[in-house]
């Protein structure tokens, strides 16, 4: 799958706000899974832009078992854990 800058999540984001395009058929024209799509509305919806700023942060063991032992307990999917 190829790397989208910035801007290109934006503009597809953007797309599906302005509610003349479905996920599905904005997704097929940038040729990736429509569910990738619907994850970075949903990081967008959450976090805004910085969603998508790369943070290079390092977690520790009991941080990465408790967000397993969150994802366990109620029963989201990883996608949503990471939103």
């Amino acid at each position: 799958m190829p790397k989208f800058s910035l801007d290109d999540k934006l503009k597809a984001i953007h797309r599906y706000q302005n509610g003349t395009e479905g996920v599905k058929s904005i997704a097929k024209s940038l040729r990736i899974n429509h569910e990738t799509l619907r994850m970075w509305i949903r990081q967008y919806e959450y976090h805004g832009v910085k969603a998508f700023e790369k943070s290079y942060t390092a977690y520790t063991k009991t941080f990465k078992l408790d967000v397993l032992t969150y994802i366990n307990e109620n029963g989201t999917s990883p996608n949503e854990a990471a939103v």
